[in-house]
């Protein structure tokens, strides 16, 4: 699902600003949301294993 919604935002000429999920964010929100809340996972991800008492 990722590798398709980067393919599709690569190549859509469409503008995702004016298109509403139910009176909610607009398509282009929700995209930010979703990539911005997996890179904050994987920001945690580096955190925990940075840290000294993290197996290795």
């Amino acid at each position: 699902m990722r590798d398709e919604s980067i393919d599709f935002l690569k190549k859509t000429k469409d503008n995702l600003r004016i298109h509403y999920i139910c009176f909610g964010p607009n398509i282009h929100q929700r995209y930010m949301m979703f990539f911005q809340h997996s890179f904050r996972h994987l920001e945690q991800i580096r955190e925990v294993k940075a840290n000294p008492n993290y197996p290795k």
